[in-house]
């Protein structure tokens, strides 16, 4: 059967002499594997289209799941050229996909994700701002996406304490320290809280290094203790 759906390109590699196997997280039917055949072609009709973190609308024959399968066309639906031209960009963009492919399991359609992963590339791509807090903005949705929501509660601020906890446990900031947890200063969690609510438009949020380090320390930790799955983004390694 022919089906299509809309897709982002995860990864993709040369197979055989002329073929490619990719990588795709799609709208309607989740992450699979397919087989482009000939795609290596100087003259195939997919020439560059199946480069990671494109956005396409596919048909591909289905076959059972634990089948590579065939795709069979593809079309770009929405160019975004900052993602591989700024290497910036290009490595935030690529993080994002990574995240997907090393946590989701095949087969598992999340539409609600599958439009933030555009949601991010379209902020990424037309911002002229560093693109770290849309990075973080979108690790917050995540979260809740697969059911691991990050309780942020403004009302904690009102108090002048400066260290807040990130308790890894239960997703939520204390001002009381607690066993499993990662201290956070005022500052970031006032960030944090505006990145979460689209607050003063994302890309006018500043983080600094260390502040993005920290940020991303504990959602590797947090995704650690609920998945028990383990997240290195290697594609930010070319700019950290």
């Amino acid at each position: 059967m022919i089906q299509t759906t809309e897709a982002i390109v995860l990864t993709s590699k040369n197979y055989s002499e002329s073929s490619k196997i990719i990588h795709l997280f799609t709208k309607d039917f989740g992450k699979f594997s397919a087989i482009a055949k000939g795609a290596s072609n100087p003259k195939s009709k997919f020439g560059k289209l199946l480069q990671p973190t494109n956005f396409l609308l596919i048909a591909f024959y289905q076959k059972t799941a634990n089948q590579l399968q065939l795709l069979t066309d593809a079309e770009i639906v929405e160019n975004f050229w900052n993602l591989q031209t700024n290497l910036e960009k290009s490595a935030f963009s690529l993080a994002i996909i990574e995240t997907i492919h090393k946590l989701f399991e095949d087969y598992y359609p999340n539409q609600n994700l599958f439009d933030l992963i555009v949601h991010c590339y379209r902020l990424i791509n037309n911002s002229v701002c560093p693109p770290h807090p849309i990075f973080i903005y979108f690790l917050i949705n995540l979260m809740d996406y697969i059911g691991y929501t990050i309780d942020i509660n403004e009302s904690l601020l009102i108090n002048e304490i400066n260290l807040y906890y990130f308790d890894l446990s239960n997703g939520c900031i204390t001002n009381s320290k607690i066993m499993n947890s990662i201290e956070l200063n005022a500052s970031i969690i006032g960030k944090l809280f505006a990145i979460k609510n689209e607050n003063d438009e994302i890309h006018n949020i500043l983080l600094t290094n260390k502040e993005f380090f920290q940020l991303i320390n504990m959602f590797q930790k947090y995704i650690k203790v609920h998945t028990d799955k383990s997240i290195f983004w290697d594609s930010l390694g070319i700019i950290l």
